[in-house]
């Protein structure tokens, strides 16, 4: 019986090793069939077209002492035209034969030199259970005489430097620190991350992604009431704002200011889908001021003790990045960071007790240097978005945003003086197909870096514009009044130590 069933299991055997088209057999690839205490044996300078198993079933007897009911072949199937490999386990005899744990140490005592009967061979044992003895060396994965290898990720039968596997991190660097994000990525930093918190999505499944858009500011409305209901007191138009100004102040000959400004704005705001905002401001200014001063000391030859004034022509690119989200059902930003870059020129004079010096500045995409003097305060919002929005509804391809208890002022001297007493500002933006073309520093590692440049303009080397008053350091003069900003964050004079206005 034991004859018979070996017979039934070589004849397919057989034919599936000769037939090109049948598809591949249980331990084609040498590995075995999974038996316990299995022999894998693969004969070398052997054609599988001439290989007897019944032949070769003789040498396995004869190498051991088993009888032939005791070798069970378990799969035979040709490495090539010029190998073989065969598959066997051994079964205990019934009338009084060796046991298959003896059997199995005879066929490795005949393979220790390589052979059996005719054949070179190369001998494996899979599958082990405890009682099995191994003769040869085991390997990682417990195959006697195996050659499986622990990688250098300290996986066993893995790759060098898989990424994710043992000690490799998800870079495949052994015992390094990169990580997956929440979305699978190595070092992704969850970038793929929408602004609903889907991997890889659009942000169209939540609320906040159906915000989620490139906006232009379209108009600018000033309330008195604190609600923004009513008729507004002034309404801007945009998408480019155009804002002129001029006034003065007189107290004596020496104690006086005056100036006058035009402005061109245009505004665009991006809220991207993985939860960062950018803002991108145009800003054109023609600005003329003169500004006079005794500080309470007079010049013996009876000039003014200090007088300054400017005359300015630049074009300002200012942008801001920072994060956003909905919190609490309204819109809240977070900045990271805000400068100003700027091209043109302004003519400059500082006088002491009648002592003048004049300066002329030209600037060539420079960071304005206040933007250092900004950076040192703290914001709890967006700088330029005047905080966060008290309300917001979006309709359509607008959203409009309202700001309440909305101050339009400036200051003097350390002191404040209500321009307008506006107390809320609705402010509506517009859909648009994405920012307009800018010229700037593309270099991510220069300090000038404008993440929203289209192109570069060679001004990655500009430096810090050059400002006369910076080391003067002249008292406060009146600020710009914008009507995008409001008192708690208005841009601080340099040096000035600026008191918070309670609302």
């Amino acid at each position: 019986m034991r004859i018979f069933k070996i017979l039934l299991l070589s004849i397919p055997i057989l034919f599936n090793a000769c037939s090109e088209e049948s598809p591949p057999c249980i331990g084609c690839d040498g590995s075995g069939t999974g038996a316990t205490n299995e022999v894998i044996l693969t004969l070398e300078n052997t054609d599988i077209g001439t290989f007897s198993i019944d032949s070769f079933t003789q040498d396995i007897a004869s190498a051991t002492g088993a009888e032939l009911d005791q070798i069970v072949i378990t799969s035979v199937n040709a490495v090539n035209r010029s190998g073989v490999h065969v598959s066997f386990y051994f079964e205990d005899s019934e009338t009084g034969g060796p046991s298959a744990t003896e059997c199995l140490s005879e066929i490795q005592n005949e393979l220790q030199d390589g052979t059996i009967g005719d054949y070179d061979a190369t001998i494996i044992i899979t599958n082990t259970d405890d009682d099995f003895d191994c003769q040869f060396l085991e390997d990682c994965a417990g195959i006697c005489n195996g050659d499986t290898t622990v990688s250098n990720c300290g996986v066993c039968g893995g790759v060098d430097n898989t990424p994710n596997e043992g000690i490799c991190d998800c870079a495949g660097d052994s015992y390094g620190e990169a990580d997956l994000d929440d979305c699978g990525v190595c070092e992704g930093d969850n970038e793929d991350m929408d602004i609903c918190g889907e991997c890889f999505g659009n942000g169209s499944s939540c609320d906040l992604g159906a915000i989620s858009d490139v906006y232009y500011l379209n108009k600018v409305k000033l309330y008195q009431s604190t609600d923004c209901s009513g008729s507004p007191s002034i309404t801007y138009y945009g998408p480019q704002f155009n804002l002129s100004d001029e006034g003065s102040y007189y107290d004596n000959e020496c104690s006086w200011d005056e100036g006058s400004y035009e402005t061109v704005l245009s505004v665009y705001m991006d809220l991207a889908a993985n939860g960062t905002y950018g803002l991108l401001i145009f800003d054109s200014d023609m600005e003329d001021w003169e500004h006079c001063s005794d500080h309470g000391s007079y010049c013996d030859n009876g000039e003014c003790s200090h007088c300054c004034g400017s005359v300015e022509n630049t074009s300002d690119v200012e942008f801001e990045v920072g994060e956003w989200e909905i919190y609490n059902n309204n819109l809240n930003f977070s900045l990271e960071y805000f400068k100003e870059t700027m091209w043109g020129e302004r003519t400059a004079f500082y006088s002491t007790c009648g002592d003048t010096e004049y300066s002329e500045s030209n600037y060539y995409g420079c960071l304005d240097e206040n933007t250092l003097d900004w950076g040192s305060y703290s914001y709890d919002g967006s700088f330029w978005l005047d905080g966060n929005p008290d309300s917001y509804d979006l309709s359509g391809n607008t959203l409009t945003m309202q700001f309440v208890d909305y101050y339009y002022d400036y200051y003097y001297d350390n002191y404040y003086y209500d321009y307008d007493d506006y107390r809320c500002a609705e402010y509506e933006w517009r859909t648009t197909n994405s920012f307009p073309s800018v010229q700037g520093c593309t270099d991510e590692g220069s300090e000038l870096y404008n993440p929203f440049a289209t192109s570069d303009d060679g001004s990655c080397n500009a430096g810090y514009c050059y400002n006369y008053y910076s080391a003067q350091n002249p008292p406060a003069v009146e600020e710009k009044k914008s009507i995008f900003f409001n008192s708690d964050n208005r841009r601080p004079h340099p040096n000035q130590n600026i008191p918070n206005k309670q609302k």
